[in-house]
């Protein structure tokens, strides 16, 4: 199990790295390459949703999780401070067809403005 790891983005390079960043954890994890490749493409995507490295400003925290011993995944939290409609961020992001690159999706417009995003995609345990 490893700490959490948080990114600040600012700039589209920072994206691309994060997006890479993503990709190990899920090896590391033990994910297979079709789902690396669905979680670091859908950090792009929820990224650019968001405006992130776009001019907007924000951070990106990875994690692996666990919920059961035989179960495996990585978390990934998106914050964007910027003057996104967060209503409409939180409408249109379960409609996205790239959604499916994550078992879950959580949205969350917080007091302060902050959008903030939760992606969860597990890994298959031992035997499937």
């Amino acid at each position: 199990m490893t700490s959490p790891q948080s990114f600040k983005i600012n700039t589209d390079y920072d994206v691309v790295f994060v997006r890479k960043q993503v990709r190990e954890l899920a090896r590391a994890a033990g994910l297979d390459t079709t789902n690396q490749a669905r979680v670091s493409l859908g950090v792009s995507a929820l990224a650019q949703k968001l405006g992130l490295g776009a001019g907007f400003e924000g951070e990106i925290t990875l994690e692996v999780i666990r919920d059961e011993p035989e179960r495996v995944g990585v978390r990934i939290t998106l914050l964007c401070a910027r003057g996104v409609n967060g209503g409409q961020v939180a409408h249109d992001l379960p409609r996205a067809r790239w959604m499916y690159m994550v078992d879950e999706l959580t949205v969350a417009v917080q007091p302060n403005g902050v959008t903030r995003v939760t992606a969860v995609k597990w890994g298959a345990g031992p035997g499937g």
